[in-house]
């Protein structure tokens, strides 16, 4: 806060005794920089000046917004504990710390003037002032007395003065205090500090140093006073720092600047330097000051994250190459072109092994001649440096080929070369073979340089093993294929012959053969027979020879496959015609089922530049005839089953005809016994019979039409009631019948008491129906089927049971078959009574489950549904 200046023009001029006074604090005040000095010696100074008995210096703090005690003079503890901090709210300070000074003649006038009780502390009367330097408030002058004094304006302006001085000396020692700590905090920042920091002069001699001078430059401060820091310079980069000096001369600062320095011990540091002009006189520079820091381990750092991020990039560029193809050659070129490319070396190989005869084969190679390529083409396990790695499964290191004559080849040194890596391709521990690299200098291969390269070989191998399992999930899904077709083709093909056809076309196709031919096995004859071929070969079908002879006879006896050379054929060839064909290779593999031998299939090809067979070609097709064997067995058999079946057939509809040709004679035998007999029991139960034969073989017609499973209850009762119907219509008027009848399927053991049942009871209607004059007689047949069981309900009007009888009590062989019938062959409940003036039967029981009916569209279902 801004106060008016008490000095100022306008302002009362003070008496010259307290001018002495003034003097005499200003120079207890100013014999010190020590602020505590400073406000003890005021005080004393200002006690003996105006007599007091008590005196106290209070300073101002801005971060609590308070007055706090300094320093005191005749204080009593308690009251010191009291008025250690003062905060503004009263009256009293707020007008202090406005600028206003205050004058208390008497405490007891007023007890509480800031919040204190000074009567309690034996004060009488004070003096309160500002303390102010530069125009603002800084604290606060206290004076007390424990007498009454009156102090005058002459007093007031007197201690005005004293406190301004006190104000300035007070805020100088402040300021020299902070500067002494600034100086003191910097001098042990550059003395702490890791960078190197020195104060040269215009030539660039050092004058100072700090502590890291002599750990960086491996030199003391005395040892180069006299001479350069420029001669420990890189020559190359001596330019570069001597115009960046002149610059810094010419007022220009340097920052940053890198270059490469000799330490005392001989060792090369990165150095980066930032200088500045120091002091300078006029226009002419007089120091200069510069902070050098050590960069060696960031360098190399940096050139080691570069390194990596080149290894990285190399790595990333080959999963990208291993994950885009799976062309073995493809991959393995890409590798070692990455390979070389972030080595830099002269050139390298890739050999692939051979794990069962413990052989590696060279399989790419870059910037190798041609004499040195032919030395390592193919090598023995443990043989040269590629041999060792693939035995061992580990890296192998040789920087000087002088050093380490017996593991490498005489011929490397002859074409210049020095130095060589060579790392295993491995995947899951197993090694696929090796990668190898050659320089035509000596080289210390680093850490980094060797994981790399390592890292390399792995990745080489992980891609090494996928391609290889993507072409056997080739040759795999190749013999599925095959197998497939051969198991689709046996199942759509009924007949033999156009079976063997595929077969052979589809192992022509599967192997690229150029020709094909079956041979079928007679064990009872011992001869074997040509059945199928391919065009190029049809001479041969239908040939007839020994099964001990031919290709086919070397196969025989092991059962086992076999690939034949030209010369092999031209040996064991049955035929001329195998023997002229300019078979170069062949490959015969037997067809075996049930475990019998029953034949062989046989490829060939041709031409002096055809591919021979391989192991591989062999066992695809073992698999594959194994399944053509199953296929021409179960061809064969539904051939000669389906010969059987024929025969079966016409026996089966010849019993049919019979049984259908005896029910008519037996039925028509009782049709004649019946219209001779006379009228009377004899003839109703002749009658009876007949309906009975002639329901016996409606169920039989319709079993034996299709001989289904099932049979339909709609069309069984249909037929039934019409028949009974039309026999009835002879006799007598014909009766009106109703049937509502579902479509239930029923097996023949259901089928046929349940046709009997209808029978015996509309024939029980139609000749024991009662009924009143002049009334039609009517029945009504339901059927139908809920949640598994069967509802038969037949009915009529035919004036009930006579006498009222039970059904049970009645006699008579027709209510006897129906019980029998209903409760023993189907297990259901059987009721019968008399009901709206007729007969009411019903019939419950289960379907027995007996395989779905037929298909809707099938010919059986809609001969019944027609009729």
């Amino acid at each position: 806060m801004k106060l008016p200046d008490g000095t100022a023009p306008g302002s009362k001029p003070l008496r010259d005794p307290r001018l002495t006074a003034i003097n005499f604090v200003s120079d207890a005040v100013n014999r010190t920089l020590d602020l505590r000095e400073i406000a003890d010696n005021a005080l004393d100074a200002v006690l003996a000046v105006m007599k007091v008995d008590a005196g106290s210096v209070y300073i101002w703090q801005d971060g609590d917004q308070a007055l706090h005690l300094f320093a005191w003079r005749g204080l009593r503890e308690e009251f010191v504990r009291q008025v250690t901090v003062l905060q503004k709210g009263t009256e009293t300070i707020d007008a202090i710390l406005n600028g206003e000074a205050r004058v208390i003649e008497d405490f007891t006038k007023n007890r509480q003037a800031y919040r204190i009780d000074a009567v309690e502390a034996g004060f009488h009367s004070a003096m309160l002032v500002p303390i102010r330097a530069h125009g603002f408030v800084v604290g606060m002058l206290g004076l007390g007395t424990y007498n009454p004094r009156k102090f005058d304006e002459a007093d007031v302006d007197l201690i005005e003065a004293v406190s301004n001085q006190i104000g300035n000396a007070m805020v100088h020692a402040q300021l020299q205090t902070d500067l002494r700590a600034s100086e003191e905090q910097y001098r042990a920042l550059v003395e702490n500090s890791d960078d190197a920091i020195y104060i040269a002069d215009a030539t660039g001699r050092p004058r100072y140093a700090n502590s890291a001078f002599p750990r960086i430059f491996g030199y003391a401060l005395y040892e180069v006073v006299r001479g350069s820091l420029f001669e420990h310079v890189h020559p190359d980069d001596a330019e570069m720092v001597h115009r960046a000096f002149d610059g810094l001369l010419g007022g220009e600062a340097i920052h940053n600047l890198e270059y490469r320095f000799r330490r005392k011990d001989g060792v090369w540091i990165d150095v980066q330097c930032s200088g500045s002009v120091f002091s300078r006189d006029a226009e002419r520079v007089n120091e200069l000051q510069f902070i050098v820091r050590d960069i060696t381990q960031s360098r190399q750092r940096q050139q080691q994250l570069l390194r990596r991020n080149r290894q990285l990039s190399a790595l990333t560029m080959l999963a990208e190459v291993a994950n885009s193809s799976l062309n073995i050659d493809e991959i393995a070129r890409n590798t070692l072109e990455v390979a070389l490319e972030s080595t830099g070396m002269s050139g390298g190989g890739i050999h692939l092994a051979d794990v069962k005869e413990q052989v590696l084969h060279l399989y790419v190679q870059s910037g190798l001649p041609e004499e040195f390529a032919a030395a390592v083409r193919t090598l023995k396990w443990g043989e040269s440096v590629p041999g060792l790695v693939a035995a061992s499964g580990q890296a192998v290191v040789v920087d000087d080929f002088a050093a380490h004559a017996a593991e490498v080849p005489s011929i490397a040194a002859q074409h210049g070369f020095r130095a060589t890596i060579v790392v295993p391709v491995k995947a899951k521990g197993e090694v696929l073979g090796t990668l190898g690299l050659v320089n035509r200098q000596e080289l210390a291969f680093t850490p980094e340089v060797i994981e790399m390269v390592t890292a390399m070989g792995n990745q080489l191998g992980i891609a090494a093993a996928n391609a290889r399992l993507y072409q056997r999930q080739l040759r795999e899904n190749e013999k599925l294929t095959a197998l497939v077709d051969v198991s689709s083709g046996s199942a759509q093909q009924i007949e033999l012959e156009p079976l063997l056809q595929r077969i052979l076309q589809r192992a022509t196709a599967l192997l690229k053969a150029d020709g094909a031919y079956m041979s079928h096995y007679d064990a009872a004859t011992g001869q074997a027979q040509i059945v199928a071929t391919s065009a190029d070969l049809s001479k041969l079908v239908g040939m007839l020879y020994p099964a001990t002879q031919g290709l086919f006879g070397q196969i025989r006896i092991q059962r086992q496959g076999r690939v034949f050379t030209r010369d092999e054929v031209q040996k064991y060839g049955y035929s001329a015609v195998l023997r002229e064909s300019d078979i170069h290779s062949a490959l015969v593999v037997p067809l075996i089922s049930r475990n019998e031998l029953i034949g062989a299939v046989s490829l060939t090809r041709h031409g002096a530049n055809a591919a021979e067979f391989t192991p591989a070609n062999l066992d695809l097709m073992e698999a594959f005839a194994s399944r053509a064997a199953v296929a021409i067995d179960n061809a064969q058999l539904l051939k000669d089953l389906g010969r059987k079946n024929e025969l079966l057939q016409l026996l089966i509809e010849e019993a049919h005809h019979r049984i259908k040709n005896n029910l008519q004679m037996v039925s028509g035998l009782l049709q004649l016994e019946a219209d001779t007999a006379e009228v009377g029991s004899s003839k109703e139960f002749l009658r009876t019979a007949i309906t009975r034969i002639q329901a016996i073989a409606q169920v039989h017609n319709l079993l034996s039409e299709e001989m289904p499973e099932k049979v339909d209850a709609h069309a069984l009762i249909t037929t039934i009631v019409r028949t009974l119907v039309s026999s009835a219509a002879r006799v007598k008027d014909a009766p009106e019948v109703t049937v509502e009848v579902e479509h239930v399927w029923l097996g023949a053991d259901q089928a046929v008491p349940l046709a009997l049942i209808v029978n015996e009871l509309l024939s029980n209607t139609f000749l024991h129906g009662r009924l009143v004059e002049g009334q039609a007689l009517r029945a009504r047949v339901e059927c139908r089927e809920q949640e598994g069981h069967v509802q038969l309900v037949v009915a009529d009007n035919g004036g009930g049971l006579k006498d009222g009888k039970d059904w049970r009590d009645l006699e008579g062989q027709g209510m006897n078959i129906v019980a029998q019938l209903a409760q023993v062959n189907l297990r259901g409940q059987l009721q019968i009574d008399s009901r709206d003036g007729g007969v009411r039967a019903e019939l419950q029981f289960e379907v027995v489950a007996h395989g779905p009916g037929p298909a809707a569209n099938s010919p059986w279902v809609r001969a019944v549904a027609g009729a």
